[in-house]
């Protein structure tokens, strides 16, 4: 089982934070009384720890969405994420009916709670709200979750900690005024910037993290094909992934998409990635060449995946081969890739690169 050390580092870090302005859990409570704190809603995820919170994401994000479905019927429970890939299911069923890219705006205007259109230099794509974060199926409706005291929302450009006595106030921050509510006593706010997924432009600010540097740390490659009439587009990313001052990891992402037939939006859809990729990690001393030099990391991972839900696959299972330990200011990060991801002979994205 993958584990999401990341966004459990995320959450971690936030908790802390929270601490400062005392908002944080009391880990000296047993874990009994930890698990009394009443819920502040009929409708929400209540997690004693982390590592609760952690396995539960892992459980919740392999389930296709009708085993989802029945698992979040039999524990009382409707998720965001669910209900976005509900609605998204019901626009979807038309793909190729639409004619238009304003009749596509029209179909989603009734879910704008759950979908959205993105735009890129390949055209538009219709997605889900919080679509890349893997918290989509943990929180629920209000985009909450709750640690024991601490609540937690998780919006498209924001993650806010607060206790579970500010649940009202909490219920009014949104995407459109969460700026603002930045530096609000009692909430512990992270602006989201560039990264991926769910992470903070701090993050990556090597003035919090001087320990590393990174060279060559996000490959990105993508095919776009014309197959039976339509565009198809496949997308594999390998990026490393900051977790402490000095650990991180090297992590993949797959994910599909086909246009509709007459109104040039991309649809995901449930078509089998299949995957063969060796990644390398490796870091030098800033006067070494680039080759690979101790502490060298050589990742194999071969599969298929179902498309329909996005694929990112954590490194960290085995700690002894997961890591670079040790880094330095004078340590640089390399990241090699080899191999292939393909869904049909017609689309197919090669890696060779370092």
């Amino acid at each position: 089982m993958r584990k999401f050390v990341l966004f459990a580092t995320i959450v971690a870090m936030g908790l802390s934070a929270c601490q400062k302005t005392e908002l944080a859990v009391d880990n000296n409570l047993p874990v009994k009384q930890k698990a009394t704190f009443a819920p502040v809603s009929s409708n929400i995820r209540v997690f004693n720890t982390v590592d609760e919170l952690s396995e539960e994401i892992d459980k919740v994000l392999s389930m296709p969405l009708t085993d989802l479905v029945k698992y979040e019927t039999s524990i009382g429970f409707n998720s965001f994420g669910k209900l976005a890939d509900l609605a998204y299911q019901e626009v979807a069923a038309n793909e190729d009916s639409y004619k238009s890219v304003a009749e596509v705006q029209a179909a989603i205007q009734p879910h704008s709670e759950y979908l959205q259109l993105l735009e890129d230099e390949t055209g538009y794509t219709c997605e889900t709200k919080l679509y890349n974060s893997a918290l989509k199926y943990i929180v629920n409706n209000e985009k909450m979750y709750q640690i024991n005291d601490t609540l937690a929302k998780i919006l498209d450009n924001a993650t806010i900690f607060t206790l579970v006595d500010n649940y009202a106030e909490l219920l009014t921050i949104d995407e459109g005024n969460v700026v603002s509510k930045k530096g609000t006593k009692g909430f512990d706010i992270i602006l989201k910037g560039g990264g991926w997924p769910d992470l903070p432009d701090w993050f990556y600010d090597p003035s919090y993290y001087p320990l590393i540097n990174h060279l060559n740390d996000y490959i990105y490659e993508k095919d776009v094909e014309r197959i039976n009439g339509r565009d198809h587009k496949l997308e594999v990313e390998v990026r490393m992934q900051r977790l402490t001052s000095n650990t991180e990891e090297p992590m993949c992402y797959l994910h599909s998409r086909r246009k509709g037939i007459a109104n040039g939006v991309y649809w995901w859809f449930g078509r089998n990635i299949n995957y063969d990729l060796t990644i390398t990690t490796t870091h030098a001393n800033y006067n070494q060449q680039v080759h690979d030099v101790p502490y060298y990391l050589r990742l194999y991972v071969k599969g298929t995946t179902n498309n329909t839900y996005d694929y990112s696959e954590s490194f960290m299972n085995d700690l002894t081969t997961g890591t670079l330990p040790y880094l330095t200011g004078f340590d640089n990060v390399f990241v090699r890739t080899r191999g292939h991801a393909s869904y049909s002979p017609n689309l197919y994205v090669n890696f060779n690169k370092n």
